[in-house]
């Protein structure tokens, strides 16, 4: 888990009535975005962030938000034998847009070539206010995971799933790629059992009331 000294922090704000307010510090910056319902919004940023991950196993991939490097070739040694093995679909770049209807700010990830989870992020804002802006920054992916996670669970503890809806207008955050990235970000395990009752051996149950509990637990 990133320790205090986070260089991201990520904070969401409701205005009412389709609007909503992004405030974001990395390092030594501030930035403030007024974004509209029209573009995109918080579930954006989670599903980008999901996807950065490089290994989701069936769910690694969406060509809808990501761009992925082609196969990559890997060698690692097991038990003192060298293996090869070539991976598909491993992330590389993502694009999202914060409207502010007249203002907006274009917001670039990318991830280099390889598949390791914490590697550096390059975040991109191409600021487009009252002034034109460009800014890059490197960020370890667990430190954007935690940031996201703290976040995002602020604004769901403070104005609720449907309150964060009826506030913004906004598309609803999918709260399963939000528990995995929280998961992440607390290394705190999501429980998987497989179904004993179950005809196929596929079928997994999870625990409700632990996943609500990481849901609104608290980040530091």
């Amino acid at each position: 888990m990133p320790d205090k000294n986070c260089p991201v922090l990520l904070e969401f704000i409701p205005g009412g009535a389709g609007w909503a307010k992004i405030i974001m510090k990395i390092y030594d910056d501030s930035f403030t975005f007024p974004i509209s319902y029209i573009g995109d919004s918080v579930y954006g940023l989670v599903e980008r962030i999901y996807y950065l991950y490089p290994d989701w196993n069936h769910d690694d991939c969406d060509y809808r938000v990501m761009e992925y490097y082609d196969d990559i070739e890997v060698v690692s040694t097991v038990d003192g034998v060298t293996v090869n093995r070539v991976w598909s679909n491993v992330p590389w770049r993502t694009q999202l847009i914060w409207d502010g209807e007249g203002k907006f700010v274009n917001v670039y990830f990318e991830r280099p070539k390889t598949i390791e989870a914490n590697c550096d992020v390059t975040i991109t804002l191409d600021v487009h206010q009252e002034k034109e802006s460009v800014h890059s920054y490197y960020v370890k992916y667990m430190d954007l995971a935690y940031a996201l996670a703290k976040g995002v669970t602020e604004l769901l503890v403070k104005y609720g799933i449907v309150g964060y809806y009826e506030s913004t207008w906004m598309d609803d955050v999918n709260i399963r790629h939000f528990l995995r990235i929280k998961e992440i970000a607390l290394n705190a395990a999501i429980e998987l059992e497989a179904d004993d009752e179950g005809a196929d051996s596929d079928i997994y149950k999870s625990r409700l009331g632990q996943e609500m509990d990481l849901l609104i637990m608290p980040i530091p």
